[in-house]
C-alpha cells in the first residue's frame, strides 16, 4: 500500500495502463488516499550489468509502447518550485540563470515531441 501525497501534479495517471507493463508491480485499486500494488518481495538493489540490461528493457518496453500517458509537468511543476523559492526569498542569480537554461530546453523539447 503507497500513500497519496498529494501536491497538484502527482497521482493522476491511469494506473490501469501501468498493468500492461511486465516490470510494473500489479496495480490494485486506490482511493483518495492510498494506492494499492500487489506485494513483492524487498530485495536489496545490487547495480550490475544484469541491472542495467534489465532496466534497459524496462524503458525500450515502455517507450515502445502504445500506451498513453497524461501529458508531462514537468515544467508546471519546476515554476511551482521556483515560485517557493521566491516565497522563501532563496532567489539568486545562479537559480535564475539555470531556471532560464532549464526553461528553455523544457519548452523546445516539448514543442518538438508533441509535434512530430
Amino acid at each position: 500500500m503507497q500513500e497519496k501525497i498529494l501536491n497538484g501534479f502527482n497521482h493522476n495517471v491511469n494506473y490501469d495502463l501501468l498493468n500492461k507493463l511486465n516490470f510494473v508491480p500489479k496495480f490494485l485499486g486506490s482511493d483518495e488516499k492510498f494506492i494499492r500494488w500487489e506485494f513483492i518481495a524487498n530485495n536489496k538493489f545490487k547495480f550490475n550489468d544484469s541491472i542495467i540490461k534489465e532496466v534497459a528493457n524496462n524503458l525500450k518496453q515502455l517507450h515502445s509502447s502504445d500506451l498513453k500517458f497524461q501529458e508531462n509537468f514537468m515544467h508546471k511543476r519546476l515554476e511551482a518550485f521556483l515560485e517557493n523559492i521566491k516565497k522563501l526569498d532563496r532567489l539568486n542569480d545562479i537559480v535564475q540563470k539555470s531556471w532560464i537554461l532549464l526553461s528553455n530546453r523544457l519548452k523546445k523539447f516539448r514543442f518538438k515531441h508533441t509535434h512530430s
